[in-house]
This record gives structure tokens, sequence and C-alpha cells, in this order.
């Protein structure tokens, strides 16, 4: 009997440790949720963003080629 009442001693706390435990995770879970969510948002711009950048930067090295290029045709014709 005494083992008995040892092991449902030692259930009843490790419940109440658990239910301590789960009550402080919980709400952590929650905003995990909320931030992942967040996140999700933020990122999703931030791909479009520096999508649009690379545009923006892949048209300004193709416009530099063109200057150097222009400028090389230009040396030419005044040399000669």
């Amino acid at each position: 009997l005494n083992k008995a009442t040892f092991a449902i001693f030692k259930w009843i706390n490790a419940m109440e440790a658990y239910d301590r435990v789960a009550k402080v995770v919980a709400p952590k879970r929650i905003k995990l949720k909320e931030a992942q969510s967040e996140y999700a948002v933020v990122k999703k711009k931030l791909d479009i963003a520096q999508a649009e950048l690379k545009r923006v930067m892949d048209k300004i090295d193709a416009l530099v080629r063109q200057q150097k290029a222009t400028e090389a045709k230009k040396a030419k014709l005044e040399k000669g």
C-alpha cells in the first residue's frame, strides 16, 4: 500500500508540474504563432522590395554598359 501511495503522489506532483508549465508555455506559443504570421507578411514585402531593387540594379548596370559603349564609340569617332 505504501508503494502505491507513493506512486500516486509522484503522479499527482508530475501532473501539477505539467499544468504549471503548460500555463506558462501556452501564451508563449500564441505569441510565437502571431510573430510567425507577422514575419511571413514582412518577409513577403521584403522579397518584393528585393526583387524590385534587383530589377533597378540590373537596369542601372545595363545603362552603365551602354554609356561605356557610347563613350568608346565617341572616342573612336573623335580619333578618326
